[in-house]
Formats: structure tokens, C-alpha cells, sequence
């Protein structure tokens, strides 16, 4: 019998992308749009696994999560929070609230499907990954960095380095910054954008290894690609897993 996950999200597109590829995988998805309605459903359908939004209108995931890990009959439903990895407090409310794992904003869906199989003890296999986007040039070089991840990142900068000069004047691209006010009203300077990639390429997934520790290193290689980032280019930079 398949896992049954429930995802609880105010985004329609952040659920229909989380439910296309959880379902390509084999598992049963059943939806909310709010807190209450998560809560309801977690209560009525007692799934294996929950994806909870954060911030929702009206009861809120935090709270959702509370009345969740209270009721004896879902306390054990492992808790997955979706939230946005510049607000920080949300990782802190989210703790006091019960949440088992974090899945930062945004996600991509190899990502998404190893923190599900690695919490419902699913064997990592490969998947058929389903990918969601308007833009062909997008999709294409997705579907290229699974075939082959340095030259995807090398497509993937040449394209963000040539539309990036769309969103600049001349003469900021010339002095490599823009002025602009900051929240609180203090003038500031902005660099043009760049991109660093950091990538972890696994050659034996006879031995998988834990979707954590991966991201930590690709986190470490993305630091490390902007410390030997010469100038303000844009760069990438890989480990490689035996």
C-alpha cells in the first residue's frame, strides 16, 4: 500500500509541484490550502508524512503544527516545515511548535524526494523527477543537470549571466553596483547580481548517502566557489562523492 502524504500549502503552485513528483513516486497526496484545514485532514486521514507551509492565511502552520503534535492520534506524523531560509525566526517558532525536518524555500525536487525517502526509510533509487516551469529554457537545463551536472552549471550561468544585463542601466553594469535605500532609508550600494553554484556529484548509489549531510557539503561548495570567486563573475564549484 502506497505512504500517504499531505501537503498543506496557501501556494497551489507549490502544492501541485510537491504532489506531481511525490505521485510520480509512488505515493498516495492529499492536499489543504490553510492550517485548519491541515489539521482536520491530518486528523480524518492519519498520513505518513506532512509538508506544512509556515505562513498561511488564517490558522497559520506554526499553530497547525501545535494542535498536530497534541493529539495523541497524530503525534507521531513526522512534520516537515516549508519556509524560506532568510526567516530565520520561522525555524525557531517552528521547533517550539513540534517540527520533525525543514525544507528550505526553494526547493528542488531531488531534494524534496530525498528528505521523503529518507524519512519514510524508502530505498533511494532513481526516479522519474517531474519538472514544473513556463520558461523551456528552464526545464531544459534542469533536464540536462540530471544527465550531467557541470556542464548544466556552466548552462545555467552562461543563461543567468546574459539576462541578468536585462535588469541594468549601462552605467551600473559599468561601475558593477547599484544605488538603492535599504529598509530602514540608509543609501546603499548593490552589486550586479551573480550566481555561485555549489554542486555534489554521487557516483555509487549502491550507498546512499543522507540527504543532510549532502546539502551541508553543497552549502560548504558554494561558500567556497564565492571565496575563489575572482571579481564579481558568476562560478561554480563540486565535490565529488564515491
Amino acid at each position: 500500500m502506497s505512504k500517504k502524504i499531505l501537503v498543506v500549502d496557501d501556494d497551489e503552485n507549490i502544492v501541485e509541484l510537491i504532489r506531481l513528483n511525490l505521485e510520480a513516486c509512488g505515493y498516495y497526496v492529499i492536499t489543504a490550502s490553510d492550517g485548519k484545514e491541515g489539521m482536520e485532514k491530518a486528523a480524518k486521514e492519519t498520513p505518513d508524512l506532512i509538508f506544512m507551509d509556515a505562513r498561511m492565511p488564517g490558522m497559520d502552520g506554526f499553530a497547525a503544527c501545535k494542535n498536530i503534535k497534541n493529539n495523541p492520534g497524530t503525534a507521531e506524523i513526522p512534520v516537515v516545515f516549508l519556509t524560506a531560509a532568510t526567516q530565520k525566526e520561522d525555524y525557531e517558532n517552528a521547533k517550539r511548535a513540534g517540527c520533525d525536518h525543514f525544507l528550505p524555500k526553494p526547493f528542488d525536487p531531488v531534494e524534496l524526494m530525498g528528505l521523503t525517502n529518507s524519512i519514510l526509510n524508502k530505498p533511494i533509487k532513481k526516479k522519474k523527477i517531474i519538472i514544473v516551469d513556463d520558461d523551456p529554457n528552464i526545464v531544459e537545463l534542469l533536464k540536462l543537470g540530471l544527465e550531467n551536472a557541470e556542464k548544466s552549471c556552466m548552462a545555467i550561468i552562461r543563461d543567468f549571466d546574459s539576462r541578468i544585463t536585462e535588469l541594468y542601466n549601462e552605467e551600473d553594469l559599468e561601475r558593477g553596483y547599484i544605488l538603492s535605500k535599504d529598509r530602514l532609508g540608509t543609501e546603499q550600494k548593490f552589486p550586479v547580481m551573480t550566481l555561485s553554484i555549489g554542486a555534489v556529484i554521487q557516483d555509487d548509489y549502491t550507498n546512499p548517502v543522507h540527504y543532510g549531510n549532502i546539502v551541508d557539503t553543497a552549502t560548504q561548495m558554494k561558500k567556497f566557489a564565492k571565496m575563489n570567486n575572482p571579481g564579481s563573475k558568476s562560478c561554480y564549484a563540486f565535490n565529488k562523492r564515491k
